[in-house]
């Protein structure tokens, strides 16, 4: 008898940790992973079509309309007059007092050190203080990518830090430190995704 009772308990046992393991199995394969590097899109899916227009911060009048203006047409540039999506204006309302922080009236210019320790007051209440720092970007040819340290009679001297990247949605704002630390670019993107193929 007590050895059937044993049995019974063993076999319980066993068949809670097998549905247990199962369990986590299956949620880490369902959950939705955050990507871990920035796929920059063609032309049209970016506010920038080169580096050299990159929008400047502190933003002027005229980087904060581009902001507004490819938000508006929901991550695309293809869409002048901007989206009748309901959720599109209410976003656009919701922006605004990070486009207010990142103007350069703001009394504080956004810096490298500001992000890393998530005190970045509305860029972190709007987008957070998750970011990715790899970007995939073949325009730029970026000369860490190929020494490690400068060449002898290089010009330069200092690599200059890497990007941060926040996703707000379907869109990656991709802020650009210089040397100093100081965030003096910025780029919007649209994410890019593919379905997965049925064969």
């Amino acid at each position: 008898m007590k050895a059937t009772s044993r049995y019974r308990i063993r076999e319980r046992v066993f068949l809670f940790f097998t549905t247990a393991v199962c369990a986590a199995v299956l949620t880490g394969c369902c959950l939705h992973r955050p990507s871990q590097f920035v796929v920059v899109p063609e032309a049209v899916f970016r506010t920038e079509k080169s580096i050299a227009d990159r929008i400047r911060l502190p933003l002027t009048p005229d980087g904060r309309q581009r902001v507004t203006n490819f938000l508006a047409g929901n991550a695309s540039l293809k869409y002048k007059g901007g989206s009748s999506d309901p959720a599109v204006k209410r976003e656009l309302e919701l922006v605004k007092p990070l486009l207010d922080f990142l103007t350069e009236h703001h009394e504080h210019q956004l810096s490298a050190d500001d992000i890393k320790s998530g005190t970045a007051g509305a860029l972190t209440s709007y987008l957070g203080k998750t970011f990715v720092r790899q970007i995939v970007d073949g325009r730029n040819y970026d000369q860490r990518n190929v020494f490690e340290e400068p060449p002898e009679g290089a010009e330069w001297v200092q690599y200059p830090p890497w990007p941060f990247a926040f996703r707000h949605g379907s869109i990656w704002w991709v802020f650009f430190p210089n040397d100093a630390g100081k965030v003096t670019g910025l780029m919007l993107a649209a994410e890019i995704t593919r379905e997965k193929p049925n064969n």
